[in-house]
């Protein structure tokens, strides 16, 4: 899903009818759209949004080679860091430590580092980077940060209800699929 597609289903259940009109025309560039006031607040609130909802449950999880080198693998080679939730090499997982300025493993060699990411802010015909489950969620946030964006703060506690309502039935039917854990 791009931000302009967020964006545009943002408009919709917000009947936005002109900012739609604008994400929708296939005419003009991206440039000028965002010279509209309504689509740039639009679009931020999709980054706003995007943001969030990595740290709200719904994180980004990347997977990156690595190099360690002296047992340790920089943290400079993860940019959009988070948190490190595993370390693998050869498909296994290994024993890690987590410094400052780098992550402390037992071996040289390559490592696939799995971590959570922050969404990082996209233009407005970039993919936006949505976690496990949060499809479909997006635009109730964006709806909640247009309207707060724009002032229409009532407006905004309505999208977030509507947000925190469906965010939690994911959540609950994403643990009553969880497959029943093997012990050896």
């Amino acid at each position: 899903m791009t931000v302009r597609q967020a964006a545009v289903a943002a408009a919709r259940i917000l009947q936005a009818d002109d900012a739609e009109a604008l994400l929708t025309d296939g005419e003009k560039t991206d440039d000028e759209i965002m010279l509209d006031e309504d689509v740039k607040a639009l679009a931020t609130a999709v980054n706003l949004a995007a943001a969030e909802m990595s740290g709200d449950g719904f994180p980004i999880v990347r997977r990156v080679d690595a190099e360690s080198v002296g047992g340790r693998i920089p943290l400079a080679d993860l940019p959009d860091l988070v948190g490190v939730t595993a370390v693998e090499r050869g498909g296994l997982p290994v024993r890690f430590a987590v410094g400052k300025t780098d992550i402390e493993v037992a071996d040289d060699g390559g490592h696939t580092v799995v971590y959570t990411a922050v969404a990082a802010e996209k233009a407005l015909s970039d993919d936006v980077e949505l976690g496990a489950f949060a499809a479909g969620l997006i635009e109730y946030l964006a709806a909640r940060d247009y309207c707060l964006i724009t002032g229409r703060t009532d407006e905004a506690s309505i999208w977030d209800q509507r947000y925190v309502a469906e965010s939690e039935k994911r959540r609950l039917s994403r643990r009553a699929r969880l497959p029943r854990r093997r012990w050896a």
